[in-house]
Parts: C-alpha cells; sequence; structure tokens
C-alpha cells in the first residue's frame, strides 16, 4: 500500500509522523495513546502547529496521519474534530 504513493507524498506524510511521534513525546503520551489516536490528541497536534505552518504542510501531514492509521487498520478519530478545529482557526485569522 505504501509503493501506491509518489516519492514526495511518502515524504510528506513521514514527516507528519515523525512531528507526531516527536509531539506525543514531548507530552509523554503512552504510545498506546498514539495509536489508535484519539480526536481530541489529533486536534491538540493540528493546533499546536496551527499559524507555524502553512495550511498545505499541516493538510499533508494529517493526511498521513490517516493514511498510517488506514494501513494500521486502526479507527481514524480525526475527521469530526479535525474539521471543528479548522473552522475555529479560519474563524480566529
Amino acid at each position: 500500500m505504501l509503493q501506491s504513493l509518489d516519492v514526495n507524498t511518502r515524504s510528506n506524510y513521514g514527516a507528519g509522523l515523525l512531528r507526531f511521534a516527536q509531539f506525543c513525546d514531548q507530552l509523554s503520551i503512552p504510545e498506546v495513546d498514539c495509536m489508535p489516536a484519539s480526536s481530541e490528541l489529533l486536534a491538540l497536534f493540528a493546533a499546536h502547529h496551527a499559524g507555524q505552518l502553512s495550511d498545505k504542510t499541516l493538510n499533508n501531514w494529517l493526511a498521513g496521519l490517516h493514511f498510517w492509521h488506514i494501513v494500521n487498520g486502526a479507527l481514524w478519530n480525526g475527521d469530526d474534530m479535525l474539521h471543528h478545529t479548522h473552522f475555529v482557526y479560519c474563524m480566529a485569522a
């Protein structure tokens, strides 16, 4: 499944996975709570990086996390909370 992605997409997704792992490590989040990631954790990750990254980069990182959940057969809890977080972020900008 990973081979279905082009080189740039793999690189972007990998960067998102790395940043998410670093973020979880900084907050001492147990590995078991990172996969599947709760909607609150995903929203916190997105909010932490909002304003520091372009929307495109952040969306690529989140897409990479979503893809990683799919590859591992894990439930993706990001849709509702992330849409709300993005809406609030856009309203505040």
